[in-house]
């Protein structure tokens, strides 16, 4: 199956966007990132668990989080009354246009989608993830599970394991030169694979291919 992709003329690895750093206090921080559509199925519940699990042992870490404003009202409701909620920062729905500068600001990124009968995950967010030569921890299923390889060029963990999640995601926060060379491989997947102009060399092989027979 051709994967998606990314533009990754558009989206590649830069310096923190200083404004945004600024707007949401992140100096010196750490910050976990999300970007999601915000649907129920994009496993935004094991997130939450690990997220609790983490931000207790690192003071100088923040998650933030991208999605629709139901999901940033759903995430208040659960971190509001936390002693780091200070340190989520909910963005809310930002046009695809920015998320090149808001990416610039996550070190670890998170592609939590569950295991769902007759899902075949092929994460548009993982490729733009990508790169933008971040670390990343992906769910073990479809698509996602055969461009990332546990331990190689980023983590993979169950749909369903909280802990696991936990303890990944722990794993780069101990080890920034692991996190910072699974950064620079799935930014040259990217540049190799992942990209739309060779998606589109593909799309006409198989094309191609087709027309042949015919």
């Amino acid at each position: 199956m051709i994967t998606n992709a990314a533009d990754t003329r558009k989206i590649k690895p830069q310096v923190r966007d200083q404004e945004i750093e600024q707007r949401y206090n992140l100096k010196d921080k750490r910050v976990i990132g999300w970007v999601g559509a915000g649907h129920a199925w994009t496993g935004i519940e094991v997130l939450m668990k690990a997220v609790t699990n983490v931000m207790p042992k690192f003071q100088d870490v923040c998650v933030m989080m991208i999605g629709t404003e139901n999901n940033m009202k759903f995430f208040r409701e659960q971190f509001k009354d936390t002693d780091f909620f200070d340190r989520i920062k909910l963005v809310g729905f930002i046009p695809n246009d920015e998320i090149p500068r808001y990416l610039s600001c996550m070190d670890i990124t998170i592609a939590p989608y569950p295991r769902l009968d007759l899902f075949y995950a092929s994460s548009m967010k993982l490729f733009e993830y990508m790169a933008a030569g971040k670390a990343v921890v992906a769910t073990r299923i479809g698509q996602l599970a055969e461009v990332m390889k546990d331990g190689e060029n980023g983590y993979l963990y169950d749909p369903d394991d909280a802990q696991e999640l936990t303890e990944k995601v722990t794993a780069l926060l101990e080890n920034d030169a692991q996190r910072k060379a699974f950064g620079r491989a799935v930014r040259q997947a990217a540049e190799k694979e992942y990209n739309w102009d060779r998606v589109g060399e593909k799309m006409l092989e198989v094309f191609e291919k087709v027309l042949k027979k015919n």
